[in-house]
């Protein structure tokens, strides 16, 4: 009797607990609330009875948050949940006192995706798979998922291969639109006039300096060998010229390789890949533009949430009739998540995948956030950004102290190839650390958004031990690893940097652009970058010290403008290269700076010459370099990126210091480093691509 006595006093204190940390008013312990994909939103959202939705839990603290006195923690079970508007998160919601915990439930990532999956597909042959899309017509469809990886909208030439431009003119159609006229080798002719032809509205992508330019063929001349689109109108710095390549898509006679799609009356036709089976494969459409808002208003931030162990995916990237100029680091175009007006808000172990857009934006007014071990890949644009473009900000819509750690940002650029891995607009005090960030079209981390030297607020920015790789393509211009424009006060320490190639001469591994003043340049590893491993455009007194450049292509060292003040101090640092010159731009040897106790050292030559001088005549006639050596600095191995030293007994005469390079990129367990490691085949495309570009310009001679 004593013991069912105890057991009943036992199930009652179980049953107690449980109503405590489901209740809506307690001051102690959170409240939790469920969602699950087999639940219902008529729920109350308990454990037993979750929610179906995400939103209908936030619904839920809307309606109760006069009640709820502790912090939430909103559970998603296993699953993929399709969404068909944003979730939102405003202070009305969630008034900060507390924290806001949405989690994926222990051990799973539940996915939010913000599309709709397709019919099965049928077999029409082994090389060929349909599905009939008449009822998903209303949705615009740009974007094909298959499996969860990005399928390809039919194009020409494939992926990996661009188009040189022959010819380009430019017919103003009013103040603000023109046509773009392209005029067509004989051999790209003869390619693409089946498409052309059989294309009701063709798309034509444009890469031309550090631009994109997209728009709708609306006319084809077989005979003239041209077509045209209607776009903005470009300035004459813009233009589309000889420089410029491009692709076209979207016609039924392009779909000639696995993985590309196309829609043709009513039908969306698939070439499968090898290891596909039309009984299993899913396609997948997206169907929003965002995903999740946080946002407060001004002078009332939303406070203390965060998000963790959630899968983001599926948003869309729409082509715009009129045509589309999407200039640097495609700057104006939106993410899949936004936060707004908002203080401490953290994303953790999460993934941000298969986008048409962007991944995440701290907009206006956010601070003291952070994004930390999460994944974010196939990116139809870029991964971050941080801040707002604007100049002249009001204090509340000032974005700071914004945290990137320890995440893989890999493979932007695949809908508009300026997208940026990092991009911080006018915003200051952020920090950029162990980062993994590859396999982008334009630059690795972009900071500052003006240029020359007036007053800005991105100040005090440090971008640590980031590792950044495989960058450009060939395919833009004017791009940086590492690429500061404007800023003040940055530091950029101990990362490395290496398989940074332009499509022309403009591609650097660290690069000063415009006015960038008194950054800190240390203990970095840059190697393997097509222009130089470091460039200076113009700036003021930055700070070059105890860096390892190694093995550019062409140049090593560049600076382009000579300016009364100093424009740096270039001191500590080892120069190796078997490649390539010193240095192209004669601002090296003509503008003013300050060198000093470097060493340089050609392998191949066992000599130096700056600008066919010796160090000797160097140092006499430019007074730089005084105590700079020409020596073997006894690398381990720089052929296979070996850059330790064999012994230090050379390197002391410079008075540099060796830092563990290892250490940069991302840390934690062996199955986070390894997803970290860019796919081989990414690495060999790369390089067919560099190669390609290398023998067009005669480079290897």
């Amino acid at each position: 009797m004593k013991r069912e006595k105890n057991k009943s006093l036992t199930l009652t204190f179980i049953l107690i607990f449980l109503f405590i940390i489901n209740c809506s008013d307690i001051n102690s312990a959170y409240v939790q609330i469920f969602v699950s994909t087999t639940g219902s939103d008529d729920n109350n959202g308990t454990y037993e009875k979750p929610f179906r939705s995400l939103s209908a839990a936030i619904n839920y603290l809307f309606n109760n948050q006069d009640k709820i006195k502790s912090d939430v923690h909103i559970i998603l079970g296993e699953g993929i949940y399709y969404i068909d508007e944003p979730i939102i998160i405003t202070e009305k919601v969630w008034n900060g006192i507390n924290t806001l915990t949405i989690k994926g439930e222990k051990g799973k990532t539940p996915i939010i995706k913000g599309g709709i999956k397709l019919n099965k597909f049928e077999k029409l042959s082994d090389d060929l798979w349909k599905i009939n899309i008449e009822g998903n017509l209303k949705n615009i469809i740009n974007q094909l998922y298959v499996n969860g990886e990005r399928a390809t909208l039919a194009r020409t030439p494939n992926i990996g291969e661009l188009f040189q431009t022959k010819s380009a003119s430019q017919k103003y159609l009013n103040d603000i639109s023109a046509t773009q006229i392209i005029q067509l080798t004989d051999d790209q002719n003869k390619k693409l006039s089946s498409g052309l032809k059989s294309a009701e509205s063709a798309i034509t992508s444009f890469n031309h300096l550090w631009l994109n330019t997209q728009g709708i063929v609306n006319n084809y001349s077989e005979e003239d060998k041209t077509f045209s689109f209607t776009s903005p109108i470009l300035s004459n710095v813009f233009n589309l010229n000889t420089t410029s390549q491009f692709f076209l898509e979207n016609s039924i006679n392009f779909l000639d390789s696995p993985g590309e799609w196309i829609i043709n009356e009513g039908d969306l036709y698939y070439i499968p890949k090898y290891d596909e089976t039309p009984k299993t494969a899913i396609a997948e459409i997206p169907i929003l533009n965002e995903l999740l808002v946080i946002k407060g208003i001004k002078n009332n931030t939303i406070k203390n949430i965060v998000i963790e162990n959630i899968s983001f995916q599926l948003t869309r990237h729409n082509i715009s009739p009129k045509g589309y100029v999407y200039h640097q680091a495609a700057f104006d175009t939106n993410a899949a998540i936004t936060v707004s007006h908002a203080t401490d808000v953290e994303f953790v172990n999460c993934e941000m995948s298969n986008l048409g857009n962007s991944a995440i934006w701290f907009h206006s007014g956010s601070s003291k956030c952070k994004l930390s071990e999460s994944y974010i890949h196939n990116l139809g644009i870029g991964g971050i950004k941080i801040g707002i473009p604007d100049k002249n900000i009001n204090i509340s819509d000032k974005t700071t102290e914004i945290i990137i750690e320890n995440n893989i940002i890999h493979s932007g650029g695949l809908e508009v190839s300026n997208g940026v891995g990092v991009l911080i607009f006018n915003s200051g005090e952020n920090l950029i650390t162990n980062n993994d960030i590859s396999n982008f079209r334009y630059s690795g981390i972009s900071v500052g958004w003006t240029w020359g030297y007036s007053e800005n607020d991105a100040n005090n920015n440090k971008i640590l031990n980031n590792h950044i790789h495989h960058i450009g393509w060939a395919e833009l211009s004017d791009l940086g690893g590492i690429y500061i424009l404007g800023a003040n006060n940055t530091q950029i320490k101990n990362n490395i940097i290496h398989d940074v190639f332009s499509f022309d001469y403009k591609g650097w591994g660290i690069y000063l652009d415009e006015g960038s003043i008194n950054t800190v340049i240390e203990n970095n590893l840059v190697y393997n970058c097509k222009s130089s491993a470091f460039h200076q455009h113009y700036g003021k007194n930055n700070i070059i010290k105890n860096n390892i450049f190694a093995n550019q292509l062409l140049s090593q060292l560049e600076l382009t403008k000579k300016e009364n003040h100093n424009s740096f101090f270039f001191t500590n640092n080892i120069v190796y290269y078997k490649t390539g010159v010193f240095s192209h731009n004669h601002g090296w040897r003509d503008a003013n700076f300050i060198a000093d106790s470097n060493l340089y050292w050609n392998p191949i030559k066992e000599d130096v010459l700056f600008y066919n001088m010796g160090i000797e005549e160097w140092k006499k006639k430019t007074g730089k370099d005084i105590n700079s050596i020409i020596e073997d600095p006894l690398l381990v191995d720089p052929d296979i990126n070996n850059y330790n030293f064999k012994s230090t007994r050379i390197i002391e005469k410079i008075n540099f210091k060796p830092f563990d390079y290892s250490k940069a990129g991302v840390y934690g367990d062996k199955e986070w480093k390894q997803k970290a490691i860019l796919k081989s085949d990414i690495i060999n495309k790369f390089n067919v691509a560099v190669n390609h570009r290398i023998e067009v310009e005669g480079l290897s001679k």
